[in-house]
């Protein structure tokens, strides 16, 4: 098999709203090949802890995973969230970034959320981000399950350097997994 190395060591972060377990959850599905190591990060204020039912639902979701034949790791960081998801990423050698937006920030933040944009602006492995739908049901939240067509648009950076062979092997890969549109993008630097 040709391995894709942007999904050999996915870095997952989960808060445990439901958007962060949905994105895990369709990652895991979509990711099992080629796939050596998942790791979930969990970023607390300081002083915080997990409380009994997410130390469980930690237990559960690795048991999973682990059963699916990935490695997997759960680590717990504190302070700025987007600091620590950075700071693990390069760290732990993660080779992409894997996260829900869930767009609670300010008004400037209107499509992706302030934690997302952070991670967006300043990482150097790639983000696969997706803004899981929301409804309202009875007075209930619901988050849409949508796992299935979640790589069937796709938006890929290019810069026409020697970094491309591997993005476009990536766009292979999701190409052959269900990848029906892909918008290939170039920014042109006005200063030169």
């Amino acid at each position: 098999m040709n391995r894709i190395t942007m999904f050999a060591k996915l870095l997952i972060p989960v808060d445990f709203s439901d958007q962060s377990l949905q994105m895990f959850e369709c990652v895991t599905h979509f990711c099992v090949e080629g796939n050596e190591e998942m790791i979930l990060l969990h970023v607390m204020e300081r002083g915080g802890r997990l409380n009994n039912d997410q130390t469980d639902r930690i237990a559960e979701i690795i048991a999973s995973v682990t059963e699916a034949g990935i490695n997997v790791r759960f680590i717990t960081e504190t302070g700025n969230p987007v600091e620590a998801i950075l700071k693990v990423a390069e760290r732990e050698g993660a080779t992409m970034i894997a996260m829900a937006s869930s767009g609670k920030g300010m008004a400037r933040e209107f499509i992706v959320g302030s934690t997302s944009l952070g991670v967006i602006r300043n990482s150097r492995i790639p983000v696969f981000m997706d803004r899981f739908e929301v409804t309202e049901e009875d007075g209930e939240l619901y988050v849409a399950r949508r796992c299935a067509d979640i790589f069937r648009s796709a938006t890929v950076p290019i810069d026409f350097s020697t970094c491309n062979e591997p993005v476009l092997k990536s766009v292979q890969y999701l190409i052959d997994r269900g990848l029906e549109n892909a918008i290939l993008f170039h920014t042109v630097d006005s200063s030169n």
